[in-house]
């Protein structure tokens, strides 16, 4: 049996690539196939953490590195897997476990789960430089073929590249609502880039005639106390009894929240988002999607089917879609029907699993 060593970031914090590779560990599929280990590589146990540096990071850093170099030589895989991120402080953490493993002859593997490469090295040579060494002589694994533009000036022509699509468990939860008030949700963090203000923008546009036809809920954590502060204000007085601001939810919370929505609400501006998990969920649920065009979201959310897409910059295309779903709830059903659907086509965890085992089998072959 071939042996693959793991090295990946693991809850906490939670993040879309970390639940991703939670999955990943607990795979049933994946640990009878293949002799598995795993090594945790993620530095901070916090999201507002995720990037900077400290000294407590640079000793974790240094342990983190040490136990995969223990790990490699006790557990002798056939292939290293490693989720690098794609810039920043956690790039080089990852890049330089990369480099030592290559040195000592490990055959690896790389996921990326977010962009930005592209961007890093046409600002420097030197990052340039770098960036070709760290793939050169690995495998690449990526989200989506849309994505390949960021990676494909510091690939290795000699290396193998390879697309899986994200996936998720489905929903076993029934939904159904015979209520008219049509429910939206926003249901991630409260960073500026992810575009929970946008929606409260967007209630500027709404007619009032709507009031009491529809609701809006933002749940999240609060990263950015005094953004978060600002856009509560922000609500107008007109629209005080439609908007519901909640913490973070998680597991049965979570399960709740998106059981009792209509509307899934993404306005995401995140330069480097990719293959957003949240989206995933909400369409596992047979939530219709309003989001934006950012990374592979117009290959998940097909613009008139199961959602439409829309410009962060112009909260009035929001509010025209919102209203529209409010107007129309047999159009609302059907982009939920076709969420579901098209989930269940594309982005169940089962197929995730499969593909990648997939393409472990090819990489080893």
């Amino acid at each position: 049996m071939k042996k693959i060593l793991f090295l990946m970031q693991l809850p906490p914090p939670v993040h879309g690539a970390s639940l991703v590779n939670q999955s990943i560990l607990k795979s049933f599929l994946i640990n009878s196939e293949f002799a598995t280990d795993y090594v945790d590589i993620s530095p901070s146990t916090e999201n507002d953490s995720l990037g900077r540096v400290s000294f407590f990071k640079v000793i974790r850093t240094l342990e983190i590195l040490l136990k995969c170099l223990f790990k490699y030589f006790r557990f002798s895989p056939s292939l290293v897997y490693l989720t690098l991120s794609p810039h920043g402080a956690a790039f080089w953490k990852d890049s330089i476990i990369l480099q030592f493993l290559k040195i000592f002859g490990a055959k690896c593997i790389i996921h990326l789960h977010g962009k930005g490469i592209d961007r890093e090295v046409r600002s420097s040579r030197f990052k340039m430089f770098v960036y070709k060494k760290v793939f050169h002589g690995v495998d690449v694994i990526h989200l989506s073929k849309s994505l390949l533009d960021d990676v494909s000036v510091v690939l290795d022509p000699g290396s193998k590249t390879y697309i899986v699509n994200n996936g998720i468990h489905p929903s076993i939860v029934s939904k159904s609502n015979d209520d008219p008030v049509v429910r939206f949700l926003y249901l991630s963090n409260f960073i500026p880039t992810k575009g929970a203000s946008v929606i409260v923008d967007a209630l500027k546009y709404i007619d009032l005639k709507y009031s009491g036809r529809f609701t809006v809920s933002l749940a999240g954590k609060v990263t950015d106390k005094v953004y978060f502060d600002s856009m509560v204000a922000s609500v107008s007085a007109e629209w005080k009894d439609s908007v519901f601001f909640h913490a973070a939810k998680y597991g049965e919370d979570k399960v709740n929240i998106l059981v009792n929505s209509d509307v899934f609400v993404l306005p995401t501006y995140y330069k480097n988002e990719c293959f957003p998990i949240s989206i995933l969920e909400a369409m596992s649920f047979g939530l219709p999607v309003l989001s934006t065009f950012e990374g592979a979201i117009p290959e998940i959310v097909a613009d008139g089917e199961n959602g439409f897409l829309f410009a962060p910059t112009k909260p009035q295309q929001l509010a025209e879609l919102m209203t529209r779903y409010i107007d129309d709830v047999t159009l609302l059903k059907k982009h939920g029907v076709a969420s579901s659907k098209r989930f269940s086509e594309k982005y169940t965890f089962e197929k995730f699993e499969l593909s990648l085992i997939n393409v472990f089998r090819n990489s080893l072959s």
